[in-house]
């Protein structure tokens, strides 16, 4: 995404936009109030985004009110230093520590650790005493930040920002793990160079116009240059995406990369009142499929082959709720639980014979293959939030679900995770394509089951039948050891872990067509005993 940066842009410009409006009014008014407000909103903001980091991961990282108390530090470190500066020992000092704390996230830091909230701390307090330990004495840290490279990279530091993540980000879309050590060193000098141009022609002349210059030509010639970018996206989205710059045998190669769409989330209302929905012929459900998106992937191939073997059977997925009882993600703790707990209740009301569960689960012991950690699942035992605690939480997650489906009367059975890419299949085919490439090639076999191991021992541990863990090695993998990715027939994802409607369909299929003929033999045989006539 070569512009996912412009992300801190825009709240800097809102933060701006905001700012001078409510300094003016409190100049009018009592000035003397103002650095108390600023502290109130700092902390509402704070707060805000210390609950947001683990509830509301997403929208805390990008939006203005969760990150609005880091820009108010430095406003109200302007307050601090008109009433009081440090003196030389403790500028050297708060010198030293600010430096400290702004480097030591960079050193301390990982993918599982939430931010911002209380981890955005030491940067932004560093940064905060750093400027205000050299308010009043030039310290030896400052003199260091002084030096002609350090200066010239703050010079241009904006200009860079902005062309720094474009070039990495085509970089990675042309290379990927192609991208040698030397190809990101020049890249970062490109960016560099890049940033000094933009800065120079650019940045320099619009913050100082040649005389003559008015603000109403800066308004006019900045509209012009809006409606640029406003342009080109109204082409982009008119021809969708430009894919005619595909050839027409390959979009309709890329579009059997779809997923299955029918069956959609079940929410708690729902189960409670018996509203989920069914596949197959009419009549009591001799199964349920229990998943969260990963089972939603199998929809389309369970009803074909409920109507085929005349199986009854209802599908109940959550996307991003692992079907495992007493455990679920920090950012929907209470709802999944509840949840999760209903669907325990139904199968043991309804009497459902068969439950199938399919999820991605590594991805709620081990976070996202990009390093994401909300995913991570908890329960009410564990005292930490880390990858360690995740995974206790889950295996305790995974005995308790299969002992209360197995009391509840239903017979278990798990479906092993599909392999997770570390690519976006159709989009990385569309690419090799475009640049003359070779195919893509799959996660190899030893990576992907060094994946799943733990998820593996975790079933298996909860006494779980091993025939009833429902394995596909065998068909994922090609005679190279690699996870199959494609046929001339199609493609086997939606994106980089879900499955696509013709990838169950060759992949998966004839696994799942042998377990439902025994769930309906199964099913069939108990409604043929004497006490079921």
């Amino acid at each position: 995404m070569p512009l996912l940066h412009t992300w801190s842009l825009a709240v800097e410009e809102q933060f701006y936009f905001v700012f001078p409006f409510v300094a003016a009014w409190f100049a009018r008014r009592n000035r003397g109030r103002f650095a108390m407000f600023l502290s109130l909103v700092a902390a509402v903001s704070f707060a805000l985004s210390a609950w947001g980091a683990y509830a509301k991961p997403v929208i805390t990282f990008y939006l203005l009110p969760t990150r609005a108390w880091e820009m108010l530090c430095g406003s109200l470190v302007a307050f601090l230093a008109r009433s009081r500066r440090p003196g030389p020992v403790v500028s050297e000092a708060l010198s030293i520590a600010g430096l400290s704390a702004i480097l030591w996230p960079i050193f301390m830091y990982d993918e599982t650790i939430p931010f911002p909230g209380a981890t955005a701390l030491p940067p932004c307090l560093g940064a905060t005493a750093l400027i205000w330990a050299n308010s009043g004495h030039v310290s030896a840290v400052a003199r260091l930040l002084a030096l002609r490279p350090v200066v010239f990279i703050g010079l241009i530091s904006y200009s860079l920002y902005l062309w720094h993540w474009p070039i990495f980000a085509f970089i990675n879309t042309c290379l990927m793990e192609q991208a040698t050590t030397t190809v990101r060193t020049l890249a970062a000098l490109a960016s560099v160079g890049l940033g000094w141009l933009s800065w120079r022609f650019v940045e320099t002349p619009f913050r100082r116009p040649a005389p003559g210059h008015t603000p109403a030509q800066t308004v006019k010639w900045g509209l012009i240059a809006s409606a640029v970018p406003l342009l080109l996206w109204l082409i982009l989205v008119g021809t969708n995406g430009l894919e005619g710059r595909l050839d027409r045998n390959l979009r309709e190669y890329l579009a059997t990369s779809k997923m299955s769409a029918r069956f959609r989330n079940v929410e708690l209302d729902q189960v409670r009142e018996g509203r989920i929905p069914a596949t197959g012929p009419q009549g009591d459900p001799c199964f349920l499929l229990w998943g969260d998106s990963h089972g939603m992937q199998l929809g389309d191939v369970f009803d074909s082959l409920s109507q085929e073997l005349q199986v009854p059977g209802q599908v109940l997925v959550h996307q991003g709720t692992a079907p495992l009882l007493g455990a679920a993600r920090r950012s929907r703790f209470d709802d999944d639980r509840a949840l999760n707990a209903a669907v325990v209740e139904y199968v043991a009301q309804q009497k459902i014979p068969h439950v199938i569960l399919a999820a991605r689960w590594s991805y709620y012991y081990s976070g996202g293959l990009d390093g994401n950690a909300e995913p991570l699942v908890f329960d009410d035992q564990g005292q930490s939030r880390d990858i360690a605690e995740a995974r206790r939480a889950f295996e305790r997650s995974v005995t308790r679900t299969v002992a209360a489906l197995q009391e509840a009367g239903a017979r278990v059975w798990v479906l092993k995770q599909a392999p997770e890419q570390e690519m976006n299949v159709a989009w990385t085919i569309a690419r090799n394509r475009l640049l003359g490439a070779s195919s893509p090639r799959g996660l190899p076999r030893q990576a992907y089951e060094s994946r799943v191991q733990f998820c593996d021992e975790c079933f298996q541990a909860s006494g779980l039948p091993t025939e009833q863990y429902i394995q596909f090695d065998s068909d994922l993998v090609d005679a190279r050891g690699d996870c199959r990715v494609m046929d001339d027939a199609g493609v086997f994802y939606f994106d980089d872990n879900h499955l696509s409607r013709h990838g169950v369909e060759q992949l998966l299929r004839p696994r799942l067509r042998s377990l439902l003929q025994e769930i309906g033999t199964a099913c069939g045989a108990a409604a043929r005993t004497p006490g079921n006539q």
